[in-house]
């Protein structure tokens, strides 16, 4: 298997010792963190996170990511390239971060490394996480990862590195800074949701599925070769199918003509059927049928 060290940095003051609970937990999240971006990068990847020991003074939460032979052999760049993704997204700033930052600490990360990477793979670990500063799950478990250091006060720093038993990380969020890696002043944007009301008057439909109760459910039918469920709310219709008549005969392939009222949601930029309703059955006519009779569903 293919392998690259990775570690979660925790700054203790000298002779402090951190709480036992909030660093497992911290560790959990940046664990489950580093597998979600692998999910996100390459929902193909097979990888395990390692722990490998744990660095007294600060600490470091030293782990190794894994990824499978036959996943290295295919995709040589994946463990050294996942790592660097989920470092430089733990540094980033929470609100969408610029390209300029991103850039900076994609640079910054493997700077660290022993050998050589290309200008090209440091503008792919930018872009990977410029894109995962819109998924919701890696967002949500960077903060629980910032949530967790803030509930003890000795730590004072947070930082991530490719280097196992060396110096302290070139750059270590200050405590300070927490409460934005939280998401604390993070301001989300509801987006407004346009709708309308549209209708399609005296239009041909064909039954599909019916109801013989004279209840407001949902029918099935069908205009050409489109299939489409709409709630039938016509009075008159559904106190004539109360009333058990019999003189007309109304199931699958039957051919009405009805007023279709379809309300609408606008999401990313097209219009979306939301609720479809036939409000009016014009034809069969049954203020002048003697009756309507349905066969068993």
């Amino acid at each position: 298997m293919r392998s690259a060290p990775i570690s979660l940095y925790l700054a203790i003051p000298p002779n402090e010792a951190p709480d036992l609970a909030v660093v497992a937990r911290a560790t959990l999240a940046w664990n489950d963190l580093i597998k979600e971006i692998a999910s996100v990068v390459d929902p193909s990847l097979e990888i395990r996170i390692e722990f490998m020991s744990g660095t007294m003074g600060s600490r470091s939460i030293n782990s190794v990511i894994r990824a499978a032979a036959k996943v290295a052999i295919k995709h040589p760049w994946t463990t050294g390239s996942l790592g660097a993704i989920a470092g430089v997204f733990l540094l980033s700033p929470i609100q969408h971060a610029a390209d300029d930052v991103t850039d900076h600490l994609a640079e910054a990360w493997f700077g660290h490394q022993d050998d050589a990477l290309s200008d090209n793979d440091v503008q792919r670990v930018a872009e990977k996480v410029a894109a995962l500063q819109r998924n919701k799950v890696p967002v949500g478990l960077k903060q629980e990862i910032f949530s967790e250091a803030s509930r003890d006060d000795k730590i004072t720093g947070l930082g991530a590195t490719p280097i196992i038993g060396r110096p302290p990380p070139a750059l270590i969020i200050p405590r300070a800074s927490f409460p934005a890696y939280r998401g604390d002043d993070l301001v989300v944007q509801e987006e407004t949701v346009e709708r309308r009301t549209t209708w399609k008057y005296d239009y041909p439909v064909a039954i599909v599925r019916s109801y013989s109760k004279a209840e407001e459910r949902r029918w099935r039918f069908e205009h050409g070769a489109t299939e489409f469920s709409a709630t039938m709310r016509d009075p008159d219709f559904l106190a004539a199918i109360k009333s058990g008549h019999t003189g007309v005969e109304i199931g699958e392939g039957v051919e009405l003509r009805v007023d279709l009222r379809i309300k609408e949601e606008k999401i990313g930029g097209v219009w979306h059927e939301k609720e479809l309703d036939v409000m009016k059955v014009l034809w069969p006519n049954i203020d002048r049928q003697p009756s309507i009779k349905f066969p068993p569903n």
